[in-house]
């Protein structure tokens, strides 16, 4: 990796070196509209090309913004801008096209730098199109990615302690994206390792069960989201302390709706009463952070809407409200499905938006299994 500013004293002189290095060169950054936006003008130079008007860009350009009914500015017309001889990469979500060219022998492929937009280009585009041209990038390696949710990494490594040392060339790696905890085997596919890696894999398969949500590329709520289509559920959500998140999580999945009925925030006392139908004797004796609470929230939810499953949380994030008997990071979860109501009380650590979103997940995760194995 190569870290360069905006300069062009730098930026050619280092494209000049990877150049010289490399087979593939992948560049974020710098094709905005702005004038220190200077990446296709430093492959331009060094590769010794004309930069040329896009017609294809302009039109397309000129289209994001109309259908957004927004002025477009003219400096946005910079993006249409490409060295003479790439190839366009789409931009499904933004407006600065990827572009490709080949420069001698080596492939530069320019990238957005915002990650939403680069890592879809990537998996859309370059490695489809490396894996097809390039022969020595094809995948040499067999991968299993367990994802997991529920449990961290320091606990999960113990489950998994007894294989080490592992197998010659049989490889785990950890990575965290919060709150989840991905867990991959790796080795070489060859057909000497084969029979011992199904081994370490099916060790991991029985010891990761109680956490791992899926060894698939889906997200944790595309699980989630699924697993409720295929048994025909449809669900609510009532929720305080995590302000709507959790429906904001089923809902970014395409087709929820096929499922999600409604998700209400209700923040104060008076919304928990007036909104789901919670006693106020109940605020009054246990308090709004209290599974009593938090069973009458699913309950008003699953009841108002109609839903076949109606899930709550309440909380104290924090960073004020908590006391010794109910500190911050104490939350309080319910399930109504079926004929029974079902609550807990967790106590998570962190920052506010920390204690959020572990408490999204672990109410996710604990209607995952809930419908998944019929049990709360």
């Amino acid at each position: 990796a190569v870290s360069a500013g905006d300069s062009m004293a730098v930026l050619i002189p280092k494209m000049t070196d990877v150049h010289a290095q490399s087979d593939i060169v992948i560049c974020t950054g710098g094709l905005g509209p702005t004038e220190d936006d200077r990446t296709v003008l430093a492959l331009s130079q060094m590769a010794g090309v004309n930069v040329v008007r896009s017609l294809e860009v302009e039109e397309m350009l000129r289209s994001f913004y109309s259908k957004r009914k927004r002025p477009m500015s003219e400096s946005n017309l910079k993006q249409a801008d490409i060295p003479e001889g790439s190839v366009l990469i789409p931009n499904q979500t933004g407006t600065a096209v990827g572009i490709q060219l080949k420069v001698g022998q080596t492939w530069f492929f320019l990238l957005p730098g915002v990650p939403r937009e680069m890592t879809s280009m990537v998996s859309d585009h370059i490695i489809p199109f490396l894996d097809r041209t390039i022969l020595s990038c094809k995948q040499q390696r067999v991968v299993k990615t367990f994802k997991c949710v529920g449990m961290g990494e320091s606990d999960i490594s113990d489950r998994l302690s007894s294989l080490y040392p592992l197998p010659s060339d049989i490889d785990i790696r950890y990575q965290v994206p919060f709150p989840e905890v991905h867990v991959q085997c790796c080795c070489d596919r060859s057909d000497d390792l084969m029979n011992l890696y199904e081994q370490v894999t099916s060790f991991m398969d029985d010891q990761l069960k109680g956490c791992c949500y899926t060894t698939t590329g889906s997200s944790f709520e595309s699980c989630v989201v699924d697993l409720l289509k295929e048994k025909s559920k449809t669900i609510s959500i009532a929720e305080s302390c995590t302000g709507g998140r959790i429906s904001q999580m089923m809902t970014l999945v395409p087709g929820s709706s096929a499922v999600f009925r409604c998700g209400v925030v209700a923040y104060s006392n008076v919304s928990k009463i007036e909104m789901l139908g919670v006693d106020s004797d109940d605020i009054d004796r246990y308090g709004a952070v209290s599974c009593s609470v938090a069973e009458a929230m699913a309950a008003g939810i699953r009841e108002k809407s109609g839903a076949d499953i109606g899930v709550s949380v309440t909380g104290i994030a924090g960073p004020e409200g908590g006391r010794a008997e109910k500190p911050v990071g104490t939350v309080c979860f319910a399930i109504s499905i079926d004929n029974e109501i079902r609550s807990r009380e967790m106590v998570f650590s962190g920052q506010r938006d920390q204690i959020q979103i572990r408490a999204a997940y672990y109410l996710l995760w604990w209607l995952f299994r809930a419908v998944r194995d019929g049990k709360t």
